[in-house]
């Protein structure tokens, strides 16, 4: 999920916060574009939120009391607004908040708000074409569905485990057996591990544990893992990421732009609609497929740039070229033609383009004829 918004988010806006934050050199926003370091990307998503969240509530805050009328939800949601706060307040209400709450239930093993905070999410996976995560999200769903309520009731009581007893630190099964495997590592004496080593530390973990945290209490040693038990507080980060959203004027722009002004696709303020007919098109796709088959959703464009790139029949694969190829020669019903595809179409890529616009423009020709005599 976190990977989900850095690939919709880092052009429009993450990037100017990763700078902001230190990432400078291409290297350094690469690996921060990549989202490898869950901490940091948890870390900068937040920043995000709560930056962008007072700079959207703000001035309708203040509108609101000058008005003399009491700030609600509904007016927020009712208030007008420039092309980017629309933008902005779904990605932030919709989408950013949502892995918010997930995570919270997450903690807290609380299945409900997992689930509700999933299924709000969830058509950004396939708006953003990530075939992993919606294949994981529809088996999961269908499971949900289909298996026995014993079963049901066992995954809802245990969607999240706490290694510490502490019922707010929940985690995956996943993370859980990952810190294990971790710890087990920590152990291993220098050179190539082998079977027995495995073995002997596998059946000796949890003494071998209780003698290091004995030793770091007698040593006055802090575990390096408790770094991560206490929240970082990001106020300053937030204060400064508002500053450079008011600086700018972003929300204030009535043209759709990226924080530092390059202008978006026009279609990209309806992203989330987009996402949810493509969420709609893939299960009514897998009623008559395998869960595993990778349907190719038309995807979300965030530039201009990006919808020319995607529409070039020139950047199609042979077999597109060849759909296209084969509904131009229906239309055109030549038997001369499709004599002439049956010697050319095994043929290199730029052969069958070359075939295709001469089939543009046969079909142009057709089309003037067609107008002049009316």
């Amino acid at each position: 999920m976190t990977k989900a918004l850095f690939k919709l988010l880092w052009d429009v806006c993450l990037m100017e916060l990763a700078k902001m934050l230190g990432f400078k050199s291409p290297k350094a926003l690469a690996a921060c574009q990549a989202a490898h370091d869950h901490h940091k990307s948890w870390q900068i998503l937040e920043i995000f939120l709560f930056a962008m969240s007072g700079e959207l509530l703000v001035p309708y805050v203040r509108q609101a009391l000058e008005k003399k009328e009491t700030p609600s939800v509904e007016g927020f949601l009712a208030s007008n607004k420039t092309p980017n706060a629309a933008l902005m307040a779904k990605i932030v209400f919709d989408h950013s908040l949502a892995l918010h709450v997930f995570r919270a239930g997450v903690r807290r093993n609380n299945t409900e708000v997992i689930l509700c905070s999933r299924s709000k999410f969830s058509p950004l996976f396939f708006g953003l074409n990530m075939p992993f995560y919606m294949e994981a999200f529809v088996r999961d769903s269908l499971i949900r569905i289909q298996c026995p309520p014993a079963v049901n009731e066992f995954m809802r009581k245990n969607e999240t485990y706490t290694v510490t007893g502490n019922e707010s630190k929940g985690e995956g099964g996943d993370f859980v057996l990952e810190n294990l495997n971790r710890k087990s590592k920590s152990f291993m004496p220098p050179g190539l591990p082998t079977d027995e080593k495995w073995l002997t530390i596998s059946r000796n973990i949890d003494k071998l544990d209780e003698i290091r945290l004995n030793m770091q209490t007698i040593m006055g040693l802090t575990d390096k893992d408790s770094e991560y038990t206490y929240a970082y507080d990001i106020s300053e980060e937030i204060s400064a990421f508002r500053h450079i959203i008011r600086e700018r004027k972003y929300l204030q722009k009535q043209s759709l732009t990226t924080l530092s002004n390059k202008p978006l696709d026009s279609a990209f303020l309806h992203f989330a609609e987009h996402a949810q007919e493509n969420k709609d098109s893939h299960y009514t796709h897998i009623q008559t497929h395998a869960l595993s088959s990778r349907l190719k959703h038309t995807p979300i464009f965030i530039f201009q740039e990006h919808r020319e790139k995607h529409t070039n029949i020139a950047n199609k694969t042979k077999a597109e070229i060849s759909t296209h190829i084969e509904t131009q020669l229906d239309t055109l019903k030549s038997h001369t033609l499709s004599q002439k595809w049956k010697k050319v179409k095994n043929l290199k890529k730029s052969v069958l383009l070359e075939f295709l616009k001469e089939l543009n423009e046969i079909k142009d020709a057709e089309s003037q004829s067609e107008s002049d005599v009316e």
